[in-house]
């Protein structure tokens, strides 16, 4: 396997931690025994966690006005994931990659692939991008894509989806999350009942190309770009788009998706009852608030959530991925950070649930 900084660096560093580390590790374990828990167990749980690293979250970020390159800066796919296995070789926490197409659409896949596992990386869901417009597109996405009320503008988002999917199969994926900003900014502009209907038939195409070991992801978001509706807005919404579609569908939350003082954890616990969570996006609400944003390189408020609703019952079944920003900082100054902690907040949980806690009526 080829590893971007040199093991002997690493095991370096660690070697003068290692005392320090072992004093604190077997302390814990001596007051979680304590509790009836047993350390080796708990950490046998987190150790299988993993958090997908978006291709778009290693480059530099930027805003709707502008944006501005680094130095440094991956140049194309390839680099990316070069970066994202410096991640990996840091955190042991971040194990796929999750690429945007057509952002990192490559001629040759069997390369990519081959890069990936030379890097020790697997990809995961892949994500569609009908939300701006690619060079050379027959139709434009302004007014829309597969909710748009011209035909062959939503067949060509659909064709696009199905693309992915392809991509997708060669690399080894097993998912889809489609993600699209239909919507109007005034009242009037778009008729909801039938852009909706529009965008579930365009859906259910895109589900039929699905092969019989994947899932679809749709995600929601209340707002941007559009800013008076979207077509899917909530997770009620989502979760009806889940359930129409079958059972390979579910729903996938963002955590900066939503109106201020929604109850994001409630939104997870009804999705998990009804089998229809399946995965997240980690982001903040605060990035709307003041435009600024979380991105890979700062720890986010929102994963005490993720300890508040059950560490998400069973991830093996659901998928993880650190989202990025819309700032112009670089995004790589300290992309360990967010893959620590989630891990770091998903032990108070496994150590509750060892322990034989119950919830409160």
């Amino acid at each position: 396997m080829t590893l971007m900084i040199n093991k002997d660096v690493i095991d370096a560093d660690n070697a003068a931690r290692i005392a320090d580390l072992k004093a604190d590790y077997d302390y814990l374990g001596t007051q979680l025994a304590r509790r009836g828990i047993d350390i080796g167990a708990t950490k046998a749980k987190v150790s299988t966690y993993g958090v997908a690293v978006p291709s778009w979250g290693v480059g530099t970020g930027g805003t709707r006005f502008a944006r501005f390159p680094g130095a440094g800066e991956p140049r194309n796919i390839f680099d990316k994931i070069e970066d994202c296995s410096v991640i990996q070789q840091l955190t042991r926490a971040t194990p796929t990659v999750s690429l945007h197409i057509p952002w990192d659409k490559v001629d040759d896949l069997t390369e990519l692939k081959e890069k990936g596992n030379a890097l020790g990386l697997g990809f995961d869901a892949m994500n569609s991008n009908t939300f701006s417009d690619a060079p050379d597109q027959a139709h434009s996405y302004k007014f829309g894509s597969l909710s748009h009320a011209n035909a062959a503008t939503r067949q060509q988002a659909v064709d696009h989806n199905l693309e992915c999917i392809a991509i997708g199969k060669a690399l080894g994926s097993k998912a889809l999350t489609v993600w699209i900003g239909d919507g109007s900014n005034f009242p009037g502009q778009s008729n909801f009942t039938k852009s909706f209907e529009r965008y579930l038939e365009a859906m259910k195409a895109i589900y039929k190309g699905l092969p019989d070991d994947w899932k679809i992801f749709s995600e929601h978001k209340m707002f941007e770009p559009a800013f008076y509706s979207t077509v899917v807005q909530d997770w009620g919404t989502n979760y009806l788009i889940a359930q129409e579609l079958g059972p390979k569908a579910h729903c996938l939350v963002d955590l900066g998706h939503h109106a201020p003082n929604v109850n994001i954890e409630m939104i997870v616990a009804r999705l998990i009852q009804f089998k229809k969570l399946g995965g997240f996006h980690f982001n903040d609400l605060e990035i709307w608030r003041r435009r600024s944003g979380y991105g890979l390189d700062r720890p986010l408020p929102p994963f005490p959530r993720l300890q508040r609703t059950g560490g998400c019952g069973n991830t093996a079944s659901r998928r993880f991925c650190a989202d990025a920003h819309a700032r112009p900082e670089p995004q790589r100054h300290r992309p360990d950070r967010k893959p620590d902690e989630l891990r770091d907040r998903s032990q108070p949980r496994l150590c509750a649930g060892a322990a034989g806690r119950s919830q409160g009526a």
